[in-house]
């Protein structure tokens, strides 16, 4: 048995706190190496990992995405665009969703730091060319772990107005104050969030 195998066959909850460190340390080196891989692998890649990897690695590195309110005011209220989850889909099979897109560390690299490559998968996931300059910040929502299936991660929140002259080929919409079920649960949160804000920008 190595030195090392010694060591973790000790219980972390009854190591003396400085040994406690120490091992911690080692882990968080070794956690860091492994994302390292997964980036230096998703770049030689094209910014893809294979399916089985991607359904694992979320679970274990926090993911950094941007969620996509598309809005419009119609004459009983305002409208927002969901999409539904396929029922082979893991984890979310047959749940309602808004759009949205994980940021992946190679998108400056690869498409250059102006956003194209993130505008580029919005557009085809709305069926609508999105305009980045039209983007409203409305927040980020943090998830933990236990909140959401696929791992920890911060959510930018973005509304977009559509106008008189836009639809997108993609997608259901549902009255904000009437959504759809079933509804992806940290989606839901994220919606809480944003009516109280929406309910301002159509004051102004």
């Amino acid at each position: 048995m190595t030195e090392r195998q010694t060591k973790t066959s000790t219980p972390l909850s009854a190591m003396p706190l400085v040994d406690l460190l120490h091992e911690l340390k080692g882990r968080i080196a070794e956690f860091l190496r492994t994302v390292a891989l997964l980036s230096e692998y998703a770049r030689r890649n094209g910014g893809r990992l294979p399916q089985e990897v991607f359904e694992v690695a979320p679970s274990i590195v926090p993911q950094w995405s941007i969620e996509l309110f598309v809005l419009r005011n119609r004459g009983d209220g305002i409208e927002m665009l969901f999409m539904q989850r396929p029922n082979d889909d893991i984890p979310w099979a047959g749940e309602w969703h808004f759009p949205g897109t994980t940021l992946y560390p190679m998108d400056a690299e690869l498409h250059g730091s102006n956003g194209e490559a993130m505008m580029q998968r919005l557009s085809r996931e709305v069926g609508l060319p999105i305009n980045n300059d039209r983007l409203v910040y409305v927040d980020v929502h943090y998830t933990a772990l236990a909140d959401r299936a696929r791992g920890p991660g911060a959510h930018g929140m973005y509304i977009y107005w559509l106008q008189d002259d836009e639809e997108p080929t993609n997608g259901t919409f549902c009255n904000l104050f009437r959504l759809p079920t079933p509804l992806i649960g940290h989606h839901l949160d994220m919606i809480r969030k944003l009516r109280p804000k929406v309910r301002v920008l159509t004051m102004n």
